[in-house]
């Protein structure tokens, strides 16, 4: 497992993309230090993990998968990202589930296949899942479905925070 930890005095924008594998995001009060962790699985996460860039500029904390390294097949990553409350993310996956824990100011979480989950979101939430369920930590307003005309289409919804209460969505 690769760790890295980056000193942070208000929330930050988190940006991550990987091949595959589990993204949680996780936002706590009172966090000084945005810390990542890195595990892989298979017989080249090693590789993987290696030529992932994991910086911190700018207030934005991005950890990026190189594209030709998305091509690995039977290798996956595990990320875990700890950061402020009221951080943003944008999360993207080929295939990947992704957990959200806390409150996000925003959020945007696309994956091809997997399961997006999200806790409160005090600003704009798009959620994309293409076979997988989505689950939002607030009720919410649908603001844009896909056409039921085309079933080959992702799902996309964009939702606002009104209250945190569990909501689900689900592909027919």
């Amino acid at each position: 497992m690769s760790s890295w930890e980056f000193p942070v005095t208000e929330p930050i924008r988190l940006h991550a993309q990987i091949p595959a594998g589990d993204i949680r995001v996780i936002a706590e009060p009172g966090t000084t230090v945005a810390t990542v962790s890195l595990d892989g699985r298979g017989r080249r996460s090693e590789q993987l993990i290696e030529e992932t860039e994991v910086s911190f500029t700018g207030g934005t904390l991005s950890v990026l998968t190189p594209d030709k390294i998305r091509l690995l097949s039977n290798v996956s990553l595990d990320l875990v990202v700890h950061l402020p409350e009221g951080s943003a993310a944008e999360l993207r996956a080929a295939s990947a589930d992704i957990r959200c824990e806390g409150e996000l100011s925003d959020l945007e979480a696309r994956t091809a296949s997997g399961d997006i989950t999200a806790g409160p979101v005090t600003g704009a939430a798009r959620l994309t899942s293409a076979s997988g369920d989505v689950r939002f930590g607030a009720d919410v307003t649908v603001s844009r479905l896909p056409c039921p005309s085309n079933p080959r289409r992702a799902s996309l919804w964009t939702w606002t925070r009104l209250k945190s209460v569990p909501y689900t969505l689900g592909m027919p």
